[in-house]
C-alpha cells in the first residue's frame, strides 16, 4: 500500500499537477494526511535545523477564538516542511490521527495532545504543506489518551471561577513536534485564544443546575419517607448519600451534554462512586435489620429466662405479668418500626447515632460533601466527567465502610 501512494504522488509530481487543498482556518484541508503531500527525493536529508519561523499559524484563526471541534492550520515551509513530508511518507496515518506514534504531534500551552484528527494537503503556494489538527474531544471508551490529554490541558489553564465569573478566552502557546527533533515552539505573536464553548453558557448552565440541584434536594428531604430509615422518622445517612451523588452526576452529565452538544464518556471512577453509595444504601438496611434483630432476641432471651426462673406464685403476680407484658410490647415495637427515634432536623439526623453526634457519621458526611465539590469543580473546569484517583474512592469506601460497621451497635 506504501509503494503504491509513493508511486502515485511521484507520477503527480513528475507531471507538474500538484495536489491543491482548501485554505479555510476553521476548515480542513480537502486532502486526507498522508495523500496530498508531494513525494521527496529519497537523498533530501532529515533536517535538524526546523525553526519556528518556518511554521505559521494559519493567519484566519486571528479573527476568532477557537472552540472545541474546529481545525487549527499549520503553515509549513523550507526545512519544516520536508521533514513533516518525510513523516508522512514513512508512517502509516491512514487513520487520520496524530500522536506521538506517527511523529507528528501538536502541542497546547506545552500539553502534547493525544489522537486528534490530522489532514495534510499542498497549499495553493507550492513552498507550503498544510497540518489541519482537529481540536476534537472523544468520549469514546476506547480514547483515554485524548479524553485524558484534554483534561490535563483545560485544567492546568483555567480553574472553576474562570467559568462562573465568565472571564473570556485562554491564550494558548503553539508547538509542533515533527519526529524524533524536540517540539518547536512557535512564537507568542502566533497564539491563539481559544475556549470549550461561550463561558457565558457555561456560566448559566451552572447556576441553573445548581438551583435544580438545591430544589430536588431540598424536596427529597422533606419528603416523608424518600429519605428516611421508616416513614416520619429520622433521615437516612446512606439515602442521603446516594441521593446526593444520583443527582450530581445526572446533573453533570445532563450540564455537559447541553453545553458540547455530545453525550459524554463516563469513567470508571464515577461508576465505582456510585457503587460505593449505592452499596452503602443497601449494606446500611441490611445492618438496621441485623441491629434490630439482635434486640429482639436479646429481648426474647431475657423474657424467657424470667419466665423460666419464677415460680407460680411469682408467675402469677401483676408485677411480673406487667413485665413479661413490657418486653412483649418492646418487641412488637422494634417489628413494627415504631421503635425508631423521632426525626430532628436532617443534619443532626444524619451525623446522631441516636446518643448524639458520632464521629464516624460525621465524617462519612463531611467526606461525601468534600468530594462533591471537587467533582463539580473539575467538572466545570473541564468541561467533562472527572477522573478520580484511587485513593480518593479507597477513602470514601474506607468512611463509608466504618459507618456500615459501627450502625451495627448503634442505638435503634
Amino acid at each position: 500500500m506504501r509503494s503504491i501512494r509513493f508511486l502515485f504522488l511521484l507520477f503527480s509530481l513528475l507531471a507538474g499537477a500538484p495536489v491543491q487543498a482548501q485554505e479555510a482556518a476553521a476548515d480542513p484541508p480537502l486532502a486526507p494526511a498522508g495523500t496530498g503531500a508531494p513525494a521527496v527525493a529519497a537523498e533530501a536529508e532529515a533536517d535538524s535545523s526546523c525553526l519556528p519561523a518556518s511554521i505559521q499559524v494559519d493567519p484566519r484563526h486571528r479573527d476568532a477564538p477557537l472552540r472545541l471541534g474546529q481545525w487549527l492550520t499549520l503553515r509549513l515551509s523550507g526545512h519544516c516542511k520536508q521533514l513533516a513530508e518525510t513523516l508522512l511518507l514513512q508512517t502509516d496515518v491512514a487513520a487520520g490521527t496524530a500522536d506521538k506514534d506517527d511523529g507528528i504531534v501538536l502541542l497546547l500551552n506545552k500539553v502534547p495532545m493525544e489522537m486528534l484528527p490530522l489532514l495534510a494537503a499542498q497549499s495553493n503556494d507550492r513552498n507550503q504543506l498544510l497540518l489541519s489538527f482537529r481540536l476534537l474531544r472523544d468520549g469514546n471508551d476506547d480514547s483515554e489518551d485524548n479524553h485524558e490529554t484534554w483534561n490535563t490541558f483545560l485544567r492546568n489553564n483555567q480553574t472553576c471561577c474562570d467559568h462562573l465569573l465568565d472571564q473570556g478566552e485562554m491564550d494558548v502557546a503553539i508547538a509542533l513536534a515533527l519526529g524524533s527533533t524536540a517540539a518547536i515552539a512557535l512564537g507568542k505573536e502566533q497564539n491563539v485564544q481559544f475556549r470549550v464553548a461561550n463561558r457565558g453558557l457555561v456560566a448559566a448552565t451552572f447556576w441553573v443546575l445548581l438551583l435544580a440541584f438545591i430544589v430536588l434536594y431540598g424536596l427529597a428531604i422533606r419528603s416523608p419517607g424518600l429519605l428516611r430509615d421508616a416513614p416520619g422518622g429520622t433521615h437516612s445517612l446512606a439515602k442521603a448519600q446516594m441521593a446526593f451523588w444520583g443527582l450530581i452526576v445526572a446533573l453533570s452529565f445532563s450540564g455537559i451534554w447541553f453545553v458540547t452538544g455530545t453525550t459524554e464518556h463516563i469513567p470508571d471512577g464515577v461508576l465505582i462512586l456510585l457503587g460505593i453509595s449505592a452499596s452503602t444504601g443497601w449494606l446500611s438496611t441490611v445492618a438496621g435489620n441485623s441491629r434490630d434483630a439482635s434486640a429482639v432476641a436479646s429481648i426474647a432471651s431475657d423474657r424467657n429466662q424470667l419466665q423460666a426462673s419464677s415460680d407460680a406464685s411469682v408467675a402469677a403476680s401483676p408485677e411480673h405479668q406487667i413485665r413479661l407484658q413490657g418486653m412483649d410490647s418492646k418487641i412488637q415495637r422494634i417489628l413494627k418500626g415504631d421503635h425508631l427515634r423521632e426525626a430532628e432536623n436532617f443534619v443532626r439526623d444524619i451525623c446522631s447515632d441516636g446518643d448524639g453526634m458520632s464521629v464516624h457519621r460525621t465524617q462519612a458526611a463531611a467526606w461525601t460533601l468534600i468530594l462533591g465539590v471537587v467533582f463539580v469543580c473539575e467538572v466545570t473546569s473541564v468541561i467533562s466527567m472527572p477522573v478520580f484517583a484511587t485513593n480518593l474512592l479507597l477513602l470514601l469506601g474506607i468512611s463509608n465502610g466504618t459507618y456500615l460497621g459501627l450502625k451495627t451497635r448503634e442505638a435503634p
